[in-house]
């Protein structure tokens, strides 16, 4: 940022993206929708090829695929109510830990079961994205909404969405598809719980300060 005379505002450029911010709980935020994205990612990416080795069709495939689109729409009636009644952290949270549930149950390879994970993504894509969208646009500093808007898809569409089709590509030719499923479900469930932690502690220490 640079002031009338020409002069650099130092400590603002040295924040970078934290000189937008109202609260750092943003940074949770951000981290729960980069675990998210990655086993949606992930997820999204090998499902249909997991499909096919199981010897399902094109079509069933597509049927699956418009199932998973059409859980989406409910969940945008909702989504407000839900975001009001939660809170954004515990919906976040809850639809982090909603995504490792639907991808071991992947695994179990009948189309029940695959067809019920599918019924899954509005409460593991919309959620979070609704949530993160309406949370930043709270929590940066007025007239810098588009910026905070332009960190999140960062971190979600581009590295979150990246990360997960490369790691799921190596894992994959590791240690196989189903068992990829299982790492990546430990992974978001372990990353879940790490950042809730993590959040949890430092709410309380900024807690303790204010009094």
């Amino acid at each position: 940022m640079i002031r009338q005379g020409g002069e650099r505002n130092d400590k603002e450029y040295e924040k970078g993206i934290l000189s937008i911010l109202i609260s750092n709980q943003v940074i949770f935020v951000l981290a729960f929708a980069f675990i998210c994205q990655v086993g949606l990612s992930f997820y999204g990416g090998f499902t249909s090829v997991y499909l096919l080795n199981l010897g399902y069709g094109q079509g069933t495939i597509g049927l699956l695929n418009c199932i998973s689109a059409l859980s989406e729409v409910p969940v945008l009636f909702f989504a407000n109510k839900l975001l009001k009644k939660l809170g954004s952290m515990k919906l976040l949270i809850a639809s982090c830990i909603m995504m490792g549930i639907r991808t071991i149950m992947v695994t179990g390879g009948t189309l029940p079961i695959i067809l019920l994970s599918q019924t899954l993504q509005g409460v593991t894509y919309m959620t979070v994205y609704y949530s993160c969208v309406i949370y930043i646009n709270k929590n940066v500093k007025w007239g810098k909404q588009s910026q905070g808007q332009s960190i999140l898809a960062i971190i979600q569409a581009g590295i979150g969405s990246i990360l997960g089709n490369i790691l799921g590509g190596y894992l994959a030719d590791y240690a196989g598809l189903r068992i990829s499923y299982f790492i990546m479900a430990i992974f978001i469930f372990t990353s879940t719980i790490l950042v809730t932690i993590i959040m949890m502690v430092y709410t309380k220490k900024e807690k303790y300060k204010e009094s």
